[in-house]
């Protein structure tokens, strides 16, 4: 269990995980500008909110091949299993990477939260 911790916090999935968190803010914002109804509606909030990250980081494993997956993430299936799991710790590896990013782009991100 340890090897595979090791294996997960390598500095390209650490990337890996950022990248599906900022495809999912953009997913986001984008649904939002073009459904102005879509915070209050109940299936959008409840599933595929939280399945976002998910899916995103599902999609993105099975479509990349040639990224350095860990070695215990092998094959199609393996990498699926990947992105799912970048997809889970995506938003934690955010907050533990926001202290660290440009101040530009915190500003940036505190703009668009507060409108």
């Amino acid at each position: 269990m340890d090897n595979l911790i090791e294996q997960l916090l390598t500095l390209p999935n650490i990337a890996f995980c950022l990248a599906v968190w900022v495809l999912v803010w953009f997913q986001r914002k984008a649904i939002k500008m073009a459904w102005k109804g879509s915070e209050t509606n109940k299936v959008y909030r409840e599933l595929f909110l939280p399945m976002g990250p998910l899916g995103t980081g599902a999609i993105i494993a099975a479509l990349i091949t040639e990224y350095p997956y860990p070695e215990d993430f092998v094959g199609f299936w393996g990498r699926i299993a990947f992105g799912l799991l970048a997809g889970l710790i995506s938003a934690h590896v955010y907050k533990m990477a926001k202290p660290f990013l440009p101040d530009n782009l915190k500003k940036a991100e505190d703009q668009t939260n507060n409108k």
